[in-house]
């Protein structure tokens, strides 16, 4: 895998021996940067927050070790201060950090302040699904200077339970960090399956589900002894399961314009859009008349039990097919918006 990015390492250093341990048997096993927190965001103030400033020598120990660059997390101005007067130079923004444009903005102008500049700057996307605050964030921090700037895809909150997935921790929805890809061709993005999975045993399965949607690396959970974590257990791989996973994983050939066989089904999905296409317009000129008899009858253009009744039918018949609920649902509200738009 020496083609893609590998950063690996545990949730937390939670001490210098298990760091030290996880770092040398990561690098052994392949990755190119390391990766430990040590200033944990916690919902409950009784769980373990991380070792804080402490751990700095940790980290620049592993470094000079392994000649390998080691990450934390920096949730504030000052948590960047002291990684770079620890000789640390890569770090990054959480989820709930790149959310808050103000506190992005704070660490944006430490890093222009700062005269180094030889600094990554790793950006997960936001807790929420909101592509405009991920991509706000990046943009605040190509301004520093900083050398090197990363998307990290860590999925996203399980905000409605049709797009629930009881299995992961986090719903990826492949979708919007493809949709930052589009706006940003330039940015590295790399996944975090880790946390997308929240169970060891899926993380293979995220991680090679990343490189077939074309991710340019991946940044794993890797504990010396996951059972024992104080963060994250069920999640981190052993360093033996992370071998394991790389050698099982691939990076798929992404040049098919070659493939006559897959060209041909390209073909006929082209004439397919072009009948649905055709469809939608003919919906919209129907919408339109419906939106005439409206007026002269004087009935109101949204009908609530109508739209429900749509709604619930396509849901039934989405279930018997097999296809996601919250897409069926985006495709309803958008064909009603046309609809709503002719009436009006």
């Amino acid at each position: 895998m020496a083609d893609i990015i590998l950063i690996a390492g545990p949730c937390s250093a939670e001490s210098r021996k298990q760091f030290l341990s996880t770092a040398e048997e990561a690098t052994r096993a392949g990755a190119g940067m390391l990766r430990a927190g040590l200033w944990k965001p916690r919902t409950s103030p009784y769980s373990f927050d991380g070792v804080g400033e402490k751990g700095l020598a940790w980290l620049a120990e592993a470094q000079r070790l392994t000649g390998l660059p080691v990450a934390t997390e920096v949730a504030t101005p000052d948590h960047l201060r002291l990684c770079i007067d620890a000789g640390i130079r890569c770090v990054w923004l959480g989820a709930r950090t790149t959310a808050n444009p103000f506190m992005v903005q704070l660490i944006a102008n430490a890093i222009s302040e700062c005269s180094q500049k030889d600094i990554t700057v790793l950006v997960k996307n936001p807790v929420n699904p909101d592509v405009a605050a991920w991509h706000g964030a990046i943009q605040r921090l190509q301004k520093t200077g900083a050398k090197r700037i990363i998307a990290v895809h860590r999925g996203f909150s399980q905000a409605t339970a049709e797009m629930r997935n009881k299995q992961l921790r986090n719903e990826p929805i492949w979708s919007l960090p493809l949709r930052l890809k589009r706006l940003m061709p330039d940015i590295e993005l790399i996944c975090d399956p880790s946390h997308i999975a929240g169970d060891a045993a899926l993380v293979p399965v995220i991680a090679q589900q990343a490189l077939d949607l074309n991710f340019d690396g991946l940044m794993v959970e890797v504990h010396c002894s996951p059972e024992q974590a104080l963060s994250d257990a069920r999640q981190q791989l052993s360093p033996a399961q992370f071998r394991q996973m790389l050698a099982s994983l691939h990076r798929p050939e992404h040049n098919d314009t070659d493939d006559a066989a897959l060209q041909a089904c390209r073909n006929e999905i082209d004439e397919i859009d072009s009948a649905i296409w055709k469809l939608i317009l003919e919906r919209k000129r129907v919408a339109k008349e419906i939106g005439n008899i409206k007026r002269k009858s004087r009935k109101s253009v949204y009908q609530q039990q109508r739209f429900e009744q749509l709604l619930n039918n396509r849901l039934q018949w989405a279930q018997e097919h097999n296809l996601p609920k919250d897409v069926v649902v985006r495709i309803i509200e958008a064909l009603h918006e046309i609809a709503i738009a002719e009436q009006l």
